[in-house]
């Protein structure tokens, strides 16, 4: 409950206001304040208690003021100070129905924004549901940050995408550990279908043929020609050996083939009975030419099979093999394909050698058997071990055939697209589990899932809003419409929902005139199109947010807890609505811990104190004489309200508001509305008799210390319109009933003269 405005200092109006005398609130008050006197500083200076906002009260800073402002404000048990911009302590239970309330939750100038609508729905819903919003509202705030979030991630990831494949794929592509393999093979596979013409034209690989050493080499070695003697055999050998030095047997094998009539072919003597020539017979028989000519035969044999063709051969096969191998190996697997061709060609050579040395060894003895000695039988070990060699390269060469012919195969019906579109995938398998990359996907990950739970977490909060809110909702229409009732107000209203725009809660409903339903519009509303900006008058936008005030606060289950703090709250409103707002503020004053109404109408404020107890209500008045400083007072309502200047100020006031009244009885009523005035705030100083340029008189003519001086500031504004209001009346013009009277002279005096009393 606040007790006192104790000090209120450089905030707007209140310059320097002190409390002084017996200015201690009560539960229900009424505080009296022409306009312009300080109603909307004390809103802002308790909006500022209320929510701890130093904005409320620095925006209202008393102009050409350095000084800092204050306000010291005793609460039940303690006080509320605000100093260097800051509460020691904010008061929350505060409710303030004033031109702010309006502005934010009910209508901002002749329109009903989105702003309004979202206010406006945390009023239906209450604190409760406020909770329940706020709930949503957080849960849409953490989710517009999560997608900020995991916009910047997958972006980061993105960087690192082509064309040819999605994020949500990307994510999906899992670990592979042959993906180097696979992507070399992919490539190979690649390059094979953009070069499949050069692949079908090329040759496979052609196998090595080397020959196999005559087996019957060291038979012959060891055959001898039998019915020779070994007598017969020994003298030719000394024969030859006597007359020739290193000469084969052939050439006396040949020379027998000459021998006719049993006669020699070179001395033609005769050979009968000759036992050397006899020995030449039994010995160069068919059987030894059957030999030599194996002996010879075998020479060609080696000659033919180990030739140099061979070996070049050989050397050519190899070559082409490596050749088409450095191009096959581009697409497929090549096995090992190793041969040294001079280690080839020198055990080629060697054996060959060797053997045509041990031809010519049986040559000269043909009967002689020829034993292989060690030299041959390791160069045939390897020549053997060459041709094992061989047979291995051999086999390669069938296995790399294999997959030649294989790849053609698939070069026949290969698709390059679907090769490059699955080599994007292997790539992007690849990068996707590195380690940069890995991080910033797990991380995006993460942020999806969180998240979800998030937008999961919202819809639950949505429905359990959506739920209380169905139920609160149909009360709280009810409760306006019977509070519009009251105010005897020609519209209702109906269609009360809430939405979601933009991942905020608000309201909307529609205002049913002669039963039929007006949308609210707004600032693109056509004018040719009703809505709430041409179907509500002042006085009904203004009924319309008190009743959503008035609806807020009795629906509060914290009411009793609660100051309710009222500006002004029948302004525009008729009478019959103004007896209806008072009684619900004495209602109001029985439910709440406190209520303060603000206004510049006495006469109201006098109704609310007749209808109250008088030790349960208090009456003061925001007093000011001159233009700078405004202080609490109290007010002497019953005395302030029974003369004429109520109802002198009520003429003036429809005048200047509506144009109505006679105008001459208008012109008249200035002067005694001024008299009062002056009377009022300065008493004692001025007589029955006396009239305002007697009171003129008089304070131009005060001392700096007496009470009448503190009226010179406003002696300039009086002394003007004295001067024009003193025509209309007898006592200064004789001819006052006739007097010209022009409605736009009148409207601007009757203008300053309000200006100067206040109050409307």
């Amino acid at each position: 409950m606040i007790k006192k405005f104790v000090e209120i200092k450089n905030v707007g109006k209140f310059e320097n206001c002190s409390a002084t005398g017996d200015v201690e609130l009560k539960k229900l008050n009424v505080i009296y304040a022409e306009n312009g006197r300080g109603k909307t500083t004390i809103c802002d200076i308790l909006r500022s208690l209320k929510t701890g906002l130093a904005d409320y009260i620095e925006g209202r800073k008393t102009l050409s003021c350095s000084n800092e402002s204050k306000v010291n404000i005793r609460l039940d048990g303690s006080n509320s100070v605000y100093k260097d911009k800051a509460w020691n302590a904010v008061y929350s239970d505060i409710e303030i129905f004033d031109s702010t309330f309006v502005y934010e939750n009910v209508y901002a100038g002749e329109y009903v924004d989105h702003s309004q609508k979202k206010n406006l729905y945390q009023i239906i819903i209450g604190s409760e549901g406020v909770k329940l919003s706020l709930k949503v509202e957080e849960l849409d705030s953490k989710i517009r940050d999560a997608n900020s979030d995991i916009g910047e991630k997958k972006a980061a990831i993105q960087r690192f995408l082509n064309d040819n494949i999605t994020l949500e794929e990307f994510l999906k592509l899992e670990e592979s550990k042959s993906i180097d393999k696979d992507i070399e093979l992919k490539e190979k596979e690649k390059n094979a279908l953009r070069k499949a013409d050069e692949i079908l034209r090329k040759d496979n690989l052609t196998k090595i043929n080397i020959p196999v050493f005559p087996i019957q080499f060291s038979q012959l070695l060891s055959k001898s020609i039998e019915g020779v003697s070994q007598d017969i055999e020994i003298q030719i050998k000394k024969h030859i050996d006597k007359h020739t030095e290193g000469v084969n047997e052939d050439w006396i094998s040949q020379g027998t083939e000459y021998v006719k009539d049993n006669l020699c072919p070179y001395c033609e003597q005769s050979l009968e009975g000759l036992s050397l020539f006899e020995a030449y017979k039994n010995y160069f028989s068919e059987s030894y030419i059957q030999l030599s000519d194996e002996i010879s035969g075998m020479g060609d044999t080696l000659e033919n099979l180990f030739s140099e063709t061979l070996l070049l051969g050989i050397w050519h096969t190899i070559e082409k093999n490596i050749s088409l191998c450095e191009f096959w190996v581009q697409f497929i697997k090549i096995l090992t394909l190793l041969l040294n061709t001079d280690s080839i060609a020198a055990c080629v050579n060697k054996i060959k050698t060797l053997a045509q040395k041990y031809l010519e060894i049986k040559m000269k003895s043909i009967l002689k058997v020829v034993l292989l000695k060690e030299d041959f039988t390791e160069s045939l070990k390897d020549f053997e071990s060459i041709r094992a060699t061989i047979d291995v390269y051999n086999k390669n060469v069938e296995e790399i055939n294999k997959l030649i012919f294989s790849k053609k195969g698939e070069i026949r019906s290969g698709d390059l697209s679907r090769v490059e579109n699955e080599l994007v995938i292997l790539k992007a398998r690849k990068k996707r589990h590195d380690a940069e990359v890995n991080i910033l996907c797990e991380n995006y990950i993460k942020a999806l899932e969180e998240k979800k739970v998030l937008e999961e977490g919202k819809e639950k909060a949505k429905l359990k809003l959506n739920e209380y809110t169905e139920t609160i909702i149909s009360r709280y229409e009810s409760k306006i419409n019977s509070l519009l009732d009251m105010f005897n107000a020609g519209f209702r209203i109906t269609d009360i929902k809430h939405r979601y725009v933009g991942g905020t809660a608000s309201s909307s409903y529609q205002i049913l005139i002669n039963d039929v339903g007006v949308g609210l519009g707004d600032a693109t509303t056509p004018l040719n199109q009703p809505s709430f900006r041409n179907t509500l008058s002042a006085g009904d936008k203004n009924t319309l947010a008190l009743a959503f005030f008035i609806a807020q606060v009795e629906h509060d289950p914290l009411i009793a807890q609660k100051v309710i703090i009222l500006d002004d709250p029948f302004c525009s409103l008729d009478r019959s609505r103004r007896t209806c707002t008072k009684q619900l503020i004495c209602k109001m004053s029985q439910q709440a811990k406190q209520v303060i109404v603000l206004s510049h109408d006495p006469i109201f404020l006098k109704h609310v104190w007749d209808s109250s107890p008088r030790d349960n209500i208090k009456a003061l008045q925001f007093f000011r004489l001159g233009d700078k400083n405004t202080t609490i007072s109290e007010w002497d309502i019953e005395e302030d309200t029974k003369s004429n200047y109520i109802q002198n100020h009520a003429i003036l006031t429809d005048y200047h508001n509506d144009s109505k009244g006679d105008k001459r009885l208008v012109s008249k009523t200035i002067r005694p509305l001024l008299e009062e005035y002056l009377r009022y705030k300065i008493p004692h100083q001025f007589s029955s008799e006396e009239w305002l340029g007697d009171f003129i008189r008089k304070i131009r003519e005060a001392n700096s210390n007496t009470a009448l001086a503190a009226a010179k500031p406003i002696l300039g504004e009086l002394d003007s319109i004295n001067d024009y209001s003193k025509k209309y009346h007898h006592k200064t013009n004789a001819n006052a009933d006739t007097e010209t009277i022009d409605d736009g002279e009148l409207q601007a005096y009757v203008r300053r003269t309000l200006n100067l009393v206040g109050g409307f």
